[in-house]
């Protein structure tokens, strides 16, 4: 197992930021698009192999033992640089603690984003060995701000970031008030 060094993390993360921002100015279609992780996926993957160093490659849903990270940047040599999920809402805490533990097994720089299209701003969870950074990056001008830092062993995160929203169940709703009404004067009638 290697470990990536603060160097060659900075690196990674200039080609993620750069694959992300030529994703968003050549390809915003794919972002309304509905069921659309492959596409937007295979995109992203080739705008990141354009910018890392040559015999780095990219790949999509590339099984690493039991991880199938989104996209997985590697040389043919196995060595893992980077490994990448995404969502187009807020990670799961299921999905960052397994990219965490990928982070912990196998040391390359791991990454995740969240599109979230309502807002003005990516969410990028970048792991490290002893804390997880959540950082924003503008969808205006791809300026990049750091939210929160949060420690391993802070097990919560005060904001939306870890929460797991179900979706609001429609309810069922009651008769409708004229058969009530009717039913009410009957057995007033009675």
């Amino acid at each position: 197992m290697r470990r990536s060094s603060r160097s060659s993390d900075i690196v990674l993360f200039d080609a993620f930021a750069k694959a992300l921002r030529e994703l968003s100015e050549m390809d915003k279609l794919l972002f309304g698009m509905k069921r659309n992780k492959i596409s937007l996926s295979h995109r992203l993957a080739n705008y990141l192999e354009k910018n890392l160093r040559e015999g780095t490659y990219v790949d999509i849903s590339y099984s690493v033992g039991s991880y199938t990270p989104d996209l997985i940047a590697h040389d043919r040599n196995g060595r893992i640089q980077l490994a990448i999920w995404w969502q187009d809402e807020y990670l799961t805490r299921k999905l960052q603690d397994e990219a965490k533990r990928f982070h912990e097994e196998y040391g390359c720089f791991t990454l995740a984003f969240s599109l979230l299209s309502d807002r003005d701003y990516f969410l990028i969870y970048r792991f490290a060995s002893t804390y997880t950074d959540y950082l924003h990056i503008s969808r205006e001008d791809f300026s990049e701000s750091l939210l929160k830092r949060m420690k391993e062993e802070e097990n919560t995160f005060d904001g939306q970031l870890l929460l797991d929203i179900p979706k609001k169940r429609s309810r069922k709703r009651k008769a409708s008030l004229p058969a009530q009404n009717a039913a009410e004067e009957t057995i007033r009638d009675e």
